[in-house]
């Protein structure tokens, strides 16, 4: 299973911003691995490395 969440914006992270979760945190414990993505241009890399993840071991 590969999912997809929202985030606030980049220079707003860590600061509490509205609506700011930590998602990354609160799923660490229940997932193989966790990726927060903050270049536009690493999108793909991860996407391609989250789904080979997915389908590899346990």
């Amino acid at each position: 299973l590969v999912c997809f969440t929202g985030q606030v914006g980049t220079p707003l992270i860590g600061r509490d911003a509205f609506q700011e979760a930590d998602i990354t945190g609160i799923t660490l414990p229940i997932t193989k691995h966790n990726y927060l993505v903050e270049k536009t241009e690493d999108l793909a890399r991860i996407v391609k490395e989250a789904f080979y993840i997915a389908r590899t071991n346990r």
